[in-house]
Formats: C-alpha cells, structure tokens, sequence
C-alpha cells in the first residue's frame, strides 16, 4: 500500500487494458458492451441469439471464465460480464466471442458447432 509507483502503474494498466478490451468488444456482432467503471464490462448478448448460461459454460470448456448475470436483480435479458485481464488473456477472449459471432451467422454451423463443444 505505501508503493505508490506500483498502485499508480497498476491503475494505468487496468484503465488502458480496460479501454483496449471494451473498444474491441464493439467490434463484435451480438455483443454490447457498456462503457466500464470499474475493472469488468458488462455485456448484453441478447442479439446473440443463446442464453448467459449457455454461453458461460461453452467459454468454461474453452477454458475462459466469463460471469452468467441472469441471476442479477433489476438486470433484464442475457447479460455476461468479463474481468479486464493480462493483454494475452483479453485477446483469447475477443477471438473466441467472434469466433461464436461468426458462427451465429449460419444457424446450422452455429448449433454444430455449439453442440460439439458442449460435449
């Protein structure tokens, strides 16, 4: 707590990671991100076309931990939130959400292939 230099370098860190992670995000099909506050971004999928749950447990095969939010009080629709991570981690996750856009474009690639990954 006294390391000043290491709080204000972690504070650029996470507001430039933020910054990066949520302008990319806009970029994909049936994602809407909101514009974070804090050190998450929430999410609407409801142009999707699949439910938060569904879509957490597909990512968790994937290895990538995203939040279901359907159990948010006051909160309507499919909703995830993602944790602003290491550049590395905040690219995998961008790839495999456009990767399931993508798929979404074609109904019977997008069941497919969401059957098969959630085997």
């Amino acid at each position: 707590l006294k390391d000043k230099k290491y709080q204000t370098n972690s504070r650029l860190f996470i507001n430039t990671e933020k910054e990066w992670l949520y302008n990319n995000l806009q970029g994909v099909n049936g994602f809407k991100p909101y514009q974070p506050s804090v050190n998450y971004i929430l999410i609407n999928i409801n142009e999707l076309g699949i439910v938060s749950s569904k879509l957490q447990a597909k990512m968790l095969k994937d290895n990538i931990m995203i939040r279901d939010c359907s159990n948010y009080i006051g909160i309507q629709g499919q909703f995830i939130r993602v944790a602003v991570k290491l550049r590395k981690e905040n690219e995998l996750l961008i790839n495999s959400f456009q990767k399931i856009s993508r798929c979404k474009n074609d109904k019977n690639i997008f069941n497919q292939a969401w059957t098969n990954s959630m085997e």
